[in-house]
Protein backbone atom coordinates (compact mmCIF):
# COMPACT_ATOMS: atom_id res chain seq x y z
CA UNK A 1 0.00 0.00 0.00
CA UNK A 2 2.90 2.40 0.89
CA UNK A 3 4.68 1.91 -2.16
CA UNK A 4 1.76 2.32 -4.20
CA UNK A 5 0.84 5.80 -3.02
CA UNK A 6 4.39 7.29 -3.34
CA UNK A 7 4.62 5.36 -6.84
CA UNK A 8 1.60 7.71 -7.40
CA UNK A 9 3.08 10.49 -6.15
CA UNK A 10 6.04 10.67 -8.29
CA UNK A 11 4.37 10.09 -11.21
CA UNK A 12 1.85 12.57 -10.57
CA UNK A 13 4.59 15.08 -10.53
CA UNK A 14 5.57 13.96 -14.00
CA UNK A 15 3.18 13.00 -16.36
CA UNK A 16 5.44 11.81 -19.25
CA UNK A 17 5.96 9.11 -17.05
CA UNK A 18 2.53 8.23 -15.77
CA UNK A 19 1.83 7.78 -19.27
CA UNK A 20 4.34 5.43 -19.69
CA UNK A 21 3.74 3.58 -16.75
CA UNK A 22 0.20 3.27 -17.02
CA UNK A 23 1.31 1.47 -20.34
CA UNK A 24 3.42 -1.11 -18.96
CA UNK A 25 0.88 -1.97 -16.29
CA UNK A 26 -1.64 -2.42 -19.19
CA UNK A 27 0.77 -4.93 -20.74
CA UNK A 28 1.72 -6.75 -17.30
CA UNK A 29 -2.00 -8.25 -17.55
CA UNK A 30 -2.25 -9.31 -21.09
CA UNK A 31 -1.81 -12.88 -21.54
CA UNK A 32 -1.32 -14.89 -25.16
CA UNK A 33 -4.57 -15.79 -26.90
CA UNK A 34 -5.54 -19.25 -27.12
CA UNK A 35 -7.13 -21.47 -29.88
CA UNK A 36 -10.28 -21.87 -27.39
CA UNK A 37 -10.57 -17.97 -26.63
CA UNK A 38 -10.05 -17.19 -30.50
CA UNK A 39 -13.38 -19.77 -30.72
CA UNK A 40 -14.92 -17.96 -28.20
CA UNK A 41 -14.38 -14.97 -29.46
CA UNK A 42 -17.60 -13.66 -31.86
CA UNK A 43 -16.24 -11.29 -34.50
CA UNK A 44 -14.24 -11.44 -37.84
CA UNK A 45 -14.01 -14.72 -39.02
CA UNK A 46 -12.97 -16.24 -42.28
CA UNK A 47 -15.25 -15.55 -45.53
CA UNK A 48 -17.36 -18.68 -46.58
CA UNK A 49 -15.89 -18.78 -50.18
CA UNK A 50 -19.24 -19.68 -53.07
CA UNK A 51 -18.24 -22.20 -55.29
CA UNK A 52 -18.78 -21.11 -59.34
CA UNK A 53 -21.46 -22.51 -61.18
CA UNK A 54 -19.16 -24.37 -64.01
CA UNK A 55 -17.83 -26.69 -61.22
CA UNK A 56 -21.40 -28.15 -59.94
CA UNK A 57 -22.57 -31.53 -61.65
CA UNK A 58 -25.23 -31.50 -64.07
CA UNK A 59 -28.66 -32.59 -63.03
CA UNK A 60 -30.96 -35.42 -64.38
CA UNK A 61 -32.09 -34.18 -67.92
CA UNK A 62 -29.59 -31.58 -68.01
CA UNK A 63 -26.72 -31.52 -70.67
CA UNK A 64 -23.11 -32.60 -70.27
CA UNK A 65 -20.39 -29.77 -69.21
CA UNK A 66 -18.93 -27.76 -72.01
CA UNK A 67 -15.51 -28.83 -71.42
CA UNK A 68 -14.31 -32.54 -72.39
CA UNK A 69 -12.90 -34.09 -69.14
CA UNK A 70 -9.13 -35.42 -69.86
CA UNK A 71 -8.79 -39.11 -68.65
CA UNK A 72 -6.05 -39.68 -66.19
CA UNK A 73 -4.02 -42.06 -68.45
CA UNK A 74 -3.49 -38.90 -71.00
CA UNK A 75 -1.00 -37.37 -68.54
CA UNK A 76 2.92 -37.57 -69.18
CA UNK A 77 4.74 -38.94 -66.08
CA UNK A 78 6.34 -36.83 -64.33
CA UNK A 79 9.76 -38.25 -65.29
CA UNK A 80 9.14 -37.75 -69.30
CA UNK A 81 9.07 -33.80 -68.40
CA UNK A 82 12.23 -34.48 -66.57
CA UNK A 83 13.71 -36.47 -69.55
CA UNK A 84 12.98 -34.10 -71.84
CA UNK A 85 14.38 -30.91 -69.99
CA UNK A 86 17.55 -32.63 -69.39
CA UNK A 87 17.65 -33.51 -73.33
CA UNK A 88 17.30 -29.62 -73.56
CA UNK A 89 20.13 -29.08 -70.95
CA UNK A 90 22.50 -31.67 -72.64
CA UNK A 91 22.84 -33.26 -69.30
CA UNK A 92 23.67 -36.53 -70.31
CA UNK A 93 24.33 -38.45 -66.94
CA UNK A 94 21.20 -37.55 -65.57
CA UNK A 95 19.48 -38.51 -68.75
CA UNK A 96 20.79 -41.96 -68.70
CA UNK A 97 19.64 -42.36 -65.13
CA UNK A 98 16.22 -40.67 -65.84
CA UNK A 99 16.30 -43.27 -68.97
CA UNK A 100 16.64 -46.28 -66.86
CA UNK A 101 13.86 -45.40 -64.52
CA UNK A 102 11.48 -44.64 -67.19
CA UNK A 103 12.07 -48.29 -68.76
CA UNK A 104 11.33 -49.72 -65.62
CA UNK A 105 8.35 -47.39 -64.33
CA UNK A 106 6.48 -46.87 -68.05
CA UNK A 107 3.51 -48.74 -69.50
CA UNK A 108 3.88 -49.56 -73.25
CA UNK A 109 1.13 -47.44 -73.94
CA UNK A 110 2.75 -44.94 -72.32
CA UNK A 111 6.19 -45.69 -73.87
CA UNK A 112 4.33 -45.10 -77.51
CA UNK A 113 3.21 -41.66 -76.30
CA UNK A 114 6.65 -40.58 -75.14
CA UNK A 115 8.33 -37.36 -77.63
CA UNK A 116 10.95 -38.46 -79.98
CA UNK A 117 13.66 -36.90 -79.00
CA UNK A 118 13.60 -39.58 -75.67
CA UNK A 119 11.84 -42.63 -76.89
CA UNK A 120 14.70 -44.42 -78.26
CA UNK A 121 16.59 -44.18 -75.66
CA UNK A 122 13.82 -45.42 -72.78
CA UNK A 123 13.27 -48.15 -75.80
CA UNK A 124 16.55 -49.00 -76.46
CA UNK A 125 16.69 -49.44 -72.27
CA UNK A 126 13.54 -51.24 -72.26
CA UNK A 127 14.59 -53.78 -74.44
CA UNK A 128 18.11 -54.35 -72.50
CA UNK A 129 16.47 -55.24 -69.65
CA UNK A 130 14.25 -57.82 -71.34
CA UNK A 131 17.09 -59.26 -72.57
CA UNK A 132 18.56 -59.24 -69.12
CA UNK A 133 15.47 -60.89 -67.56
CA UNK A 134 15.48 -63.66 -70.20
CA UNK A 135 19.52 -64.30 -69.35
Amino acid sequence: MFLCSVVTVVLSSFPALESRFINFLHFQNMKQMTLFDLSKKKGMKTPIKKKSGSLKTPEKGNKTPDRPIKSPSAKTPAIVSKMVRAFKQKEEAKLKNLAIKAAKLLTMTQMKRLPSEVKDMVSKRFEFMQEKKKM
